[in-house]
């Protein structure tokens, strides 16, 4: 593949795996990530988005670094709590 192959190669936008909506780049989102039957919220995670179905995708270094994160949680590093309401979808 010559160079200039290859940098339209690069230039081409990325398309999502289940909807093959286009992909947007380097979005700061806020993730949900349950770990030990507790919800952690993380907020301006770098990730790339799908803009048809909201598939997120992360880098491996942000995947590794979530985890890293949500396996050594202290309360002093919790920027704030917040209360959610749990509500059952099974018919009373």
């Amino acid at each position: 593949m010559d160079k200039q192959s290859n940098l339209k190669h690069k230039l081409r936008r990325k398309k999502c795996y289940f909807c093959r909506g286009e992909v947007i780049k380097n979005k700061k989102i806020k993730i949900d990530l349950w770990r030990d039957g507790k919800l952690m919220i993380f907020e301006n995670v770098p990730a790339d988005v799908c803009s048809q179905c909201d598939e997120k995708y992360f880098s491996p270094n942000v995947s590794r670094e979530l985890l890293r994160k949500a396996n050594k949680l202290e309360d002093k590093k919790v920027k704030y709590m917040l209360q959610v309401p749990v509500i059952s979808y099974a018919k009373a």
